[in-house]
This record gives C-alpha cells, structure tokens and sequence, in this order.
C-alpha cells in the first residue's frame, strides 16, 4: 500500500491521542511536542510521508505507552509500522540496537532526527542525565552517520551547542556545591 499525507495526518491525531495527559521527562510539556519535533524534522529533511507518519509514532510501542504492535498494524500499513517497530528500544545492548537500525536508511534517519530532538532539549534535564545522554547519542549518531549525511550535519550542530550549554551548567553546579 502506498503511504500517502492521509497517512501521515492519521499518525499525527494516533500520537496526541496515544500520549494524551503525558508530559516529557524533566518538564511540563506535553509529551506529543517530542514526536511533533520528530516529524517536523523528518518533514524538512526527507519529506516523504512514510517518515513523517513514523515520525509522529516512533515512540508509541515503547514502555511506559498503552499503544500495542497489533493496535498500530490494525491502524496504519505494513510499512510505517514496520518502521516504527524497528526504532522502538526493545534491546538492552546498544550496539545490538544501533545495528538493527543501520540495516534500514529510513529507520538511521528516523533514529537521528530522534536524537536531534532530545538533543534540543537537554538544557531541560539534569546536568547528570544530559551528560549520559550526550554521550550514547554522539555514539549512536557515530554509528549511523554514514546512512544520513544532512541530519547527521544537523545532529552534529545540535549537539556541540548542547555540549557548551551543559558544560557551562555543570562548571555552575560545581561552584555552587563549593560555595
């Protein structure tokens, strides 16, 4: 079946509605403004609705969600819900998990513009946390790079501006434990 801006329209109202009342992390936010981010960046970089739709529900099948794999097939084509199963973290190994995802070119850019849009918001985080992130993402993104050379340049650009700001929050935290 060919995924059309239908499609992708669909997905958009399945995510508010699949983390309707849940909020991001370390902020008030509503969750869906993660998966909005997603798919605006999938949409600039790729375009294609198939990434924009799995954009939108690329973190729906993991813990903490209701959305089972069989309510997202029930819903939506073989091939956006084979992409979103691919991106969801089921594997505890890193590199097991990076490397499923490397055998799909639309499953590395997905990833990628998944880390762009955490990577923005890790000024939000504690310094503990964005320092841990920071440093499996830029290993993630490492390993997919190759796969997607323009997100790849826009992670990059992300990152090292978070780096900086985290850098600067941790030499705070430090001078004021001191104080």
């Amino acid at each position: 079946m060919q995924v059309t801006p239908a499609h992708a329209s669909a997905a958009r109202n399945f995510c508010l509605h699949a983390h309707e009342g849940q909020t991001r992390k370390y902020s008030a936010k509503p969750y869906s403004t993660h998966p909005f981010r997603v798919a605006e960046l999938l949409n600039l970089y790729d375009g294609s609705p198939l990434s924009v739709a799995a954009g939108y529900l690329h973190d729906v099948l993991e813990a903490g969600f209701d959305t089972t794999l069989e309510q997202l097939r029930e819903a939506f084509p073989a091939e956006i819900c084979e992409l979103v199963e691919r991106v969801s973290r089921y594997e505890t190994c890193l590199a097991r998990y990076v490397g499923k995802l490397a055998q799909c070119p639309l499953a590395c850019r997905l990833k990628i513009a998944d880390l762009i849009a955490n990577v923005e918001t890790l000024h939000l985080e504690p310094v503990q946390f964005s320092y841990r992130y920071l440093t499996k993402s830029l290993y993630t993104d490492r390993q997919l790079a190759h796969k997607n050379t323009p997100l790849a340049a826009a992670f990059l650009t992300e990152w090292r501006k978070q780096r900086r700001i985290y850098k600067t929050r941790n030499e705070h935290t430090k001078a004021l434990a001191c104080s």
